[in-house]
């Protein structure tokens, strides 16, 4: 999915401030194919003792469509955990690897947590 610069600029710009390195993403699955290769997952926080939905923020800094019927990121495959990856994929475009970091797998700036 293509999104303009001026929509992925301000969802990063509002990611940014909503998420800082130590933030809980939540996930939630909201549909799942017949082939079981492709899912909708649902991206949110807790801030201010409400829950937020970032989904759309997320879909466009990631680059992924969003499933309009059930309003999910639409992720594609299998055999691993697509909510994970959708936080760890927000985690390397928001903040990349921590500036002390000296292994190259330490890019995990967001927790996930599913709901």
């Amino acid at each position: 999915m293509k999104y303009s610069l001026k929509d992925k600029n301000e969802a990063y710009a509002k990611l940014m401030k909503l998420l800082p390195e130590g933030t809980q993403v939540f996930t939630s699955l909201t549909h799942v194919s017949k082939s079981g290769m492709s899912r909708s997952i649902k991206v949110f926080i807790a801030r201010d003792s409400e829950i937020e939905d970032i989904t759309y923020y997320a879909s466009r800094v990631l680059e992924q469509s969003i499933d309009q019927k059930n309003g999910g990121i639409k992720q594609s495959g299998a055999g691993m955990d697509m909510g994970y990856d959708i936080v760890h994929r927000l985690s390397y475009v928001l903040h990349g690897y921590p500036r002390d970091s000296n292994l190259p797998n330490r890019g995990y700036t967001l927790t996930h947590r599913w709901l």
